[in-house]
């Protein structure tokens, strides 16, 4: 078998296809960036590969500035030091690094991903065995659902995958394999979205996305005992208690929802960084909440691009 020289490799990497909606990446092993999505590379002994050992944050880049950063950095912390994770770095940095990322945006819209790994150094579960935490951010194209989706809403379908039970489901780590299987099986069953249940009959969250309800005029949110604190629902959430006639709402709740009481609400949609808040018409092939998307979705989603566009507070501009 030929052993292959650095010149050689580089070249079997330039000549990788790979896609090209991926924008830039930072590495701090690199110390820099690259904009060859050959190079957008991490390292196969980073504990982040072989182990699912790091976290990571999802945020956006609209018009014109980074979205709602300081919550997202804010949870990475308490992820990583629930798995007593080191971020070498301050949150200062890790938007001055930002902030210089923006300039490789070919338009007005990015999906921004941001790695805290244990590092690279070998191959066992032993953490102490890394050379150190590294940090990788990569900017790619935001991808995102027709016009049409939401006002005919999307389907779901409930899920054999078991919830992450406490604390892994707070804790935004790597280690995804669950809601990969997930995605698997809305994919195989031709359903859009998987919705998981406790172990008590009670909904939970999709793959990647919460979901809200609304009951007797209210905005429903299952319990936090089963789901991820989602930055963009916790937005939501504030955007409509401060919002409710805007919003055709009379409160804002939390609650504990069985699968029953479910297809008894008015709407029910999901909540994401990239989904925003999109409507589901169809869950377990049973029509729900009308059947398209109804005034409280609309008016949320609405209320959200209309924060990422003027809420200073919540936009980091490079």
């Amino acid at each position: 078998m030929k052993v292959l020289s650095n010149t050689e490799v580089f070249e079997k990497l330039s000549g990788i296809q790979r896609s090209t909606n991926y924008f830039v990446m930072y590495s701090s092993i690199f110390e820099g960036v690259v904009t060859e999505p050959a190079l957008m590379l991490v390292p196969v002994d980073d504990h982040m590969v072989h182990r699912g050992d790091a976290v990571f944050e999802a945020f956006r880049y609209r018009y014109g500035a980074y979205y709602d950063v300081d919550s997202h950095l804010s949870r990475m912390r308490r992820s990583a030091a629930s798995i007593e994770l080191d971020v070498p770095v301050t949150d200062e940095a890790i938007k001055n690094i930002l902030k210089k990322m923006a300039a490789y945006i070919p338009d007005d819209s990015c999906l921004v991903r941001l790695f805290v790994s244990r590092g690279p150094g070998g191959f066992t579960t032993n953490p102490y065995e890394t050379t150190g935490s590294q940090i990788y951010i990569i900017l790619t194209e935001a991808r995102s659902l027709s016009e049409s989706s939401y006002k005919s809403g999307v389907t779901a379908m409930t899920s054999k995958i078991s919830i992450k039970n406490e604390p892994w489901h707070q804790i935004k780590s790597c280690n995804y394999l669950p809601n990969v299987l997930m995605k698997k099986e809305a994919k195989d069953a031709g359903v859009d979205f998987s919705l998981s249940l406790s172990s008590d009959g009670y909904v939970a969250e999709g793959s990647t996305e919460n979901v809200a309800f609304v009951f007797e005029g209210k905005l429903t949110l299952p319990s936090y005992d089963y789901s991820l604190r989602g930055t963009t629902l916790e937005r939501v959430k504030a955007l409509a208690s401060k919002n409710l006639h805007r919003c055709h709402l009379r409160g804002v709740e939390e609650n504990h929802i069985y699968l029953d009481k479910a297809f008894e609400c008015e709407e029910m949609f999901f909540i994401g960084t990239t989904l925003e808040v999109l409507p589901v018409t169809q869950l377990n092939k049973k029509i729900v909440g009308g059947g398209k998307q109804g005034p409280v979705a609309k008016a949320l989603r609405e209320l959200l691009q209309e924060d990422m566009r003027t809420n200073s507070l919540f936009r980091l501009e490079p």
